[in-house]
């Protein structure tokens, strides 16, 4: 009976040390963190975009025994992989439907952000819009479904957006499409 006090006791000091430093201390983006003490087993975890924020693409860092990693918020088509921390401190994936579309981790939040209807169409049709390097002779979203658009010696190529389509698809200038080979 005893032991079960001092681990409660225990607890409620670290709750509240943590506490007081998250309030002198506070993370320059919106970070969540929670930790609990279970049977006197610490858990900790930590959501960079502050929980279930579909326009922010965060990251959860969990500590549990025998189960920590780290857990990124991807796009997988139109749909958002979204990780929040839940009950007991585990890692919690919430699959949510992007209505404006997904890029890089998060919902298109077209009220804020300004796409290209080439960017629009990449996004669209299951594409992600990032930088690469690319032939000096090519602009912005180029057809990768020719060959040697982003084929050029880095001294012969510069910086432009591209389509990374899903496996076995090409950008062809307007949208993600089976490769033919």
């Amino acid at each position: 009976m005893q032991n079960n006090v001092a681990f409660v006791i225990i607890g409620i000091l670290v709750l509240i040390i943590i506490g007081l430093s998250t309030k002198y201390f506070e993370p320059t983006e919106t970070t969540t963190t929670t930790t609990t003490t279970i049977q006197g087993i610490l858990t900790e975890c930590t959501d960079s975009d502050g929980g279930a924020e579909y326009f922010i693409k965060g990251v959860v860092h969990s500590r549990q025994p025998g189960s920590s990693g780290s857990y990124y918020d991807i796009c997988k088509g139109v749909k958002l992989d979204e990780w929040v921390c839940g009950p007991n401190n585990a890692p919690v994936k919430i699959e949510y439907y992007c209505s404006n579309g997904c890029n890089n981790g998060a919902c298109i939040n077209v009220s804020t952000e300004i796409y290209s209807s080439k960017e629009l169409n990449c996004i669209y049709s299951g594409g992600t819009v990032r930088i690469s390097l690319c032939c000096k002779s090519v602009n912005n979203l180029p057809n990768t479904c020719l060959i040697g658009a982003c084929g050029c010696s880095p001294s012969n190529s510069h910086e432009v957006q591209v389509c990374e389509c899903p496996q076995g698809k090409c950008f062809d200038g307007n949208r993600c499409v089976e490769r033919s080979y």
